[in-house]
């Protein structure tokens, strides 16, 4: 017999210098003892601005999931969203989008310390579009729709293990993706004139092999939290045709006060590969204030952009 629902909700409001993002999103979790799982529904509506782009979209997805034995999981996923952009850049117009995602996932137990987890979906969605592009000879017109299909799947092995202290955790894995293509179709018109066509983005797929060691907490006698995870991988990513393999490392820290609520955050994430190097820095600060919580960003990327954020948590 389902209980009642375990519900969250949350209000959550991001502003940078680049414009602003608000979120609402809830979570809904019922025990059902008739088939000894769960069943979890959830959602989220948002709207952002930024730099010439205004985007309302709202998402829904449910899960259920249920223990087949003591040591395994299983569950399926569906969901479906919904977009609304505004564009005002190097375009003026709209761009609306439809789309929907399910799919399978599970776990297991395989020894004592060794784990198993898998998942499989697949995606599909339409978008349509009408925009007009300001030219000298006159104003061009562009519109139609475009339709996108995509299959995924991964697969891993994770471990936890205690070694003088320390909480190791091994995880290997693979990851991939595959699309047969998108189609769009467009009319493009300017001043009376009008020409239409098709084109398709031929077939495209991605993988990724991957491997990881974190180690959960390097502070035994320290309330602050201090981990690193590094990995290594070889990929071939999504629409390429080059197999790169690399090296890379995330190391996070933490600080929270118990009595007041006050946290401080630190993490840097860098990897590199042929031809390809990524980094992050991003520190944030945060206080509760007005029966929720607000909260500094400030990130540094790759290409050095710098972007600053403050955010409003509210669960009601």
């Amino acid at each position: 017999m389902p209980q009642h629902p375990d519900l969250v909700r949350d209000l959550n409001i991001q502003g940078e210098d680049t414009g602003l993002t608000a979120e609402g999103s809830f979570d809904s979790e019922v025990r059902d003892c008739a088939i000894d799982g769960w069943r979890i529904f959830s959602g989220s509506t948002s709207y952002l601005t930024d730099e010439g782009i205004s985007q309302g979209m709202f998402k829904l997805n449910y899960r259920v999931e249920r223990f087949v034995t003591n040591d395994r999981v299983s569950g399926w996923f569906a969901g479906i969203y919904g977009s609304d952009d505004t564009i005002s850049g190097s375009a003026t117009g709209s761009i609306n989008g439809f789309g929907v995602n399910g799919g399978l996932y599970g776990a297991a137990r395989l020894d004592a310390n060794l784990f198993a987890d898998y998942y499989l979906g697949a995606a599909a969605g339409r978008h349509s579009f009408d925009l007009d592009f300001e030219r000298a000879q006159g104003t061009i017109n562009a519109e139609g729709l475009y339709d996108y299909y995509a299959l995924f799947a991964g697969a891993a092995l994770s471990g936890q293990f205690d070694v003088n202290d320390y909480v190791l955790a091994p995880r290997f894995g693979v990851d991939a993706a595959w699309s047969p293509g998108g189609e769009a179709w467009v009319t493009a018109s300017r001043a009376g004139f009008e020409d239409s066509g098709a084109l398709s983005t031929g077939e495209v797929s991605g993988l990724r092999f991957f491997g990881e060691l974190g180690v959960a907490d390097l502070l035994l006698d320290d309330p602050a939290v201090l981990s690193i995870t590094p990995r290594f991988f070889c990929e071939r990513a999504i629409g390429s045709d080059d197999n790169t393999c690399g090296m890379g490392a995330k190391l996070s820290y933490e600080s929270r006060n118990e009595v007041t609520g006050d946290h401080v955050g630190f993490e840097l994430d860098v990897e590199g590969a042929k031809g390809r190097q990524y980094y992050s820095v991003g520190v944030n600060v945060g206080q509760p204030m007005f029966g929720g919580n607000v909260e500094t960003n400030v990130g540094v990327g790759a290409n050095g952009s710098v972007d600053l954020g403050l955010s409003y948590t509210a669960a009601f």
